[in-house]
């Protein structure tokens, strides 16, 4: 008697173990199925401005790149979008984490990620003209973005930006996170101290960089139909967490804006 209750009390563990397990699979199953049907689907949330926005990609400061937002009254065109995940550098950051951290089990949760803004259009129409009531007065505002990102990180905030008739400037800090920047130079976490620290001192002299040329430059580029007039006088300094040290960093060194706002900020003793 004493055995064969033993053996029902094994039984019916295994079974509700086993039912455990399908229930689990299914649960796990119906969420994949669910993230990879509906990221697709994503859109980016409505911007409130009366303007369109206008955009340029990789546009040179000697050799750091940066994306324009901008105001324009030209109709939007879905040939004339451009998807995310053309411009920015998803998979690379994806590698780079991987290779610092060795947990190779998270890179499908990033792979996952980077699937989501594949299919992801960014609502802009590329290359567009200023629009004509925007040329007189536009206010600049530069962007530094969060460290491990780029300068397509911002995307929502520039574009509403854009919309309410600034000129946005998203400086890609390039170089920061790549494999084959941390493969050299971060080995242990005291590396990655200093590196951050190096990473740092850094922002500020790219930001004066753009800054310089653009206020040379930018107005011509942007002429092609019709001159436009960019008051740097007012310009506005906008970063988030590291980009935001930098735009603190940057005004205090000498770099003059109108405003500085600074989007979860890490101050970084240097």
């Amino acid at each position: 008697m004493c055995i064969r209750d033993s053996s029902q009390v094994v039984l019916n563990h295994k079974s509700l173990m086993s039912t455990f397990l399908s229930v689990l699979a299914v649960i796990i199953s119906g969420l994949f199925l669910y993230t990879i049907g509906h990221f697709p689907t994503f859109e980016w949330p409505t911007i409130h401005g009366r303007f369109r926005v206008g955009f340029k990609d990789r546009i040179p400061a000697e050799n750091i790149v940066c994306a324009l937002y901008y105001p324009t009254d030209e109709p939007y065109l879905e040939d004339r979008d451009v998807f995310y995940a053309e411009r920015s550098r998803w998979k690379n950051r994806v590698n780079a984490t991987a290779a610092l951290t060795g947990r190779l089990f998270l890179a499908p949760i990033f792979y996952i990620a980077t699937h989501f803004y594949t299919r992801t259009r960014m609502g802009v129409i590329l290359d567009a003209s200023v629009a004509s009531d925007a040329r007189k007065s536009l206010i600049p505002v530069l962007i530094s973005h969060g460290y491990g990102n780029d300068h397509l990180s911002m995307t929502v905030i520039a574009k509403e930006l854009a919309s309410q008739g600034y000129l946005v400037i998203c400086v890609d800090h390039r170089n920061e996170w790549t494999k084959e920047v941390l493969a050299v130079k971060v080995r242990v976490q005291d590396d990655l101290i200093a590196y951050v620290k190096e990473t740092v001192k850094k922002r500020p002299a790219e930001l004066k960089i753009v800054s310089d040329t653009f206020t040379k430059t930018l107005a011509k580029r942007l002429s092609s139909d019709g001159p436009v007039q960019i008051d740097w006088s007012k310009t506005v300094g906008i970063g988030h967490s590291m980009g935001g040290d930098a735009i603190m960093r940057s005004s205090i060194g000498g770099l003059k804006f109108g405003a500085c706002i600074a989007l979860d900020l890490s101050l970084i003793h240097i």
